[in-house]
């Protein structure tokens, strides 16, 4: 059974980045010696470089100084044990350990106001902007990719980061919370009938969900005869480490065509590739149920 859940609330769209650094005493002395010392940063080094989340940072504060006052009144005091768990558990995780999803809800809380250089976003925002009818804008992240207010279309927002759909920049829309991941083979959304939407967008996200066949096979299903599927994808974007798959566009073409998709085309996007570090092109690739 496919899990989700409609989001109604909201959060302050306010530009806050995440990590803030807070000074922790000095409960272990530094040892002198160059080899006890190389250890003594090992075992110390989340105490030297203590950060913490936006939210966070008032109780980190207060502990770091209740700590502060305990050791210097009794070192061997159990406080001192309890106030670093407290501790350690506040503090945010190195990016190396983050999930795929860790990594999205952090982003979301950094670029609530940020979706891509100017002349990326005018470019998508002009190609997508023709669509009508119901759009399921699919792996919305924080921001719309569509212009707003336009008539004759209803947009509704599917991630699955709770984090992003709160801050995501058009809160009247309908916004789905769902992993898409859930979806395999003979697994429907239950929340979308057949032949539904008149049209489903991706962007920059066919890499990473893990049965990309049956995902566009329900795509397939829930779309209108003559309705469009729509991706915009750079192979050179996002996060490679949880790629599942290359977004190269003939690759794209061909997983579309052997789902059955109709009138499959790629066109190139009029967008220097000086705005990716290795040079990739952005493709719009566009297939019809």
């Amino acid at each position: 059974m496919v899990e989700y859940q409609e989001i109604t609330n909201t959060k302050d769209r306010v530009l806050n980045f995440p990590y803030r650094f807070v000074a922790l005493p000095r409960i272990s002395p530094e040892p002198t010696n160059p080899h006890e010392y190389a250890q003594w940063l090992k075992d110390n080094y989340w105490i030297q470089n203590y950060q913490v989340l936006a939210e966070d940072k008032p109780e980190a504060v207060k502990l770091a100084i209740e700590l502060d006052a305990v050791f210097r009144r009794n070192p061997d005091d159990s406080a001192v044990n309890v106030i670093l768990g407290r501790l350690k558990e506040l503090r945010a995780k190195d990016r190396n350990q983050f999930t795929a999803l860790d990594t999205w809800t952090n982003d979301a809380k950094q670029l609530v106001n940020f979706a891509g250089e100017q002349e990326v976003w005018e470019s998508i925002m002009t190609r997508l902007g023709g669509y009508k009818g119901v759009v399921l804008e699919a792996m919305s992240g924080h921001h719309s990719y569509y212009p707003q207010e336009v008539a004759g279309r209803t947009i509704i927002a599917l991630d699955y980061c709770r984090e992003s759909l709160e801050k995501y920049n058009v809160p009247t829309q309908r916004r789905v919370l769902c992993d898409l991941n859930q979806i395999r083979s003979g697994v429907q959304f239950p929340f979308f009938n057949e032949g539904e939407l008149d049209v489903i967008s991706i962007c920059f996200g066919f890499r990473y969900p893990i049965h990309i066949v049956p995902l566009l096979t329900e795509f397939k299903r829930i779309l209108k005869p003559g309705g469009a599927l729509s991706f915009i994808e750079n192979p050179g974007s996002g996060y490679p480490e949880y790629c599942r798959r290359s977004s190269d566009p003939n690759r794209i073409v061909s997983v579309l065509k052997r789902c059955g998709f109709k009138c499959v085309m790629c066109q190139k996007l009029d967008i220097p590739s000086y705005w990716n570090g290795d040079r990739h092109d952005y493709h719009h690739i566009e297939a019809e149920k």
